[in-house]
């Protein structure tokens, strides 16, 4: 060029409509490496059973760089139940665990996102696990059982000042323990 610069002519092999010239300062390298999966989490469970309590699973992550990718989630027989697309270097995708209309059955289910860059390098996977858990947990065990009738008597005096209980739950969670008089009034929670 005038002021010395290094001009590159373009022309394109089999279309003659492609002809043209470029500051070479303008061109960049074609990215070759497929964009990476640097982060995918699910949540590891949700209950999708319309109590209002992790009743969706987000599946989300970050990618090496921005990217067309798409979150799908799959049965245990590999059947497609869910797939959201988008595009960018951060992935988010909800899902309510219905596959047309019907709650999906209980179990582990394989979650995996797949990207494509803007250069078609790709697709690249992640994949991780989700469960679907709309059982309750129950009770397994009480001790005293629950018909054996506690007493104690909290008056300083050092012997049977507080009452014990233990109980063993058949999953993970929590436990709510309530205090009622005779006539059924709650005292404590």
């Amino acid at each position: 060029a005038a002021d010395g610069s290094t001009v590159v002519h373009g022309q394109g092999l089999g279309d003659t409509s492609i002809d043209g010239y470029v500051a070479a300062g303008s061109l960049i390298p074609r990215d070759s490496a497929a964009p990476n999966v640097r982060s995918f989490s699910t949540g590891g469970a949700f209950s999708p059973n319309d109590d209002a309590t992790a009743d969706t699973a987000t599946l989300s992550g970050r990618l090496s760089e921005s990217a067309s990718w798409t979150v799908r989630v799959r049965d245990s027989a590999g059947v497609l139940q869910f797939a959201q697309s988008g595009t960018g270097s951060t992935f988010s995708a909800t899902w309510d665990g219905t596959k047309s209309g019907s709650t999906v059955p209980d179990g582990t289910y394989a979650a995996s996102v797949t990207a494509v860059d803007a250069w078609a390098n790709g697709p690249t996977t992640g994949t991780a696990s989700l469960v679907v858990d709309t059982a309750p947990s129950q009770l397994e065990g009480l001790a005293p059982a629950a018909d054996v009738v506690q007493w104690f008597a909290p008056n300083g005096d050092g012997y049977r000042d507080t009452v014990a209980l233990t109980a063993t739950n058949s999953e993970a969670g929590s436990f709510t323990v309530r205090v009622r008089d005779d006539a059924g009034t709650l005292l404590r929670k």
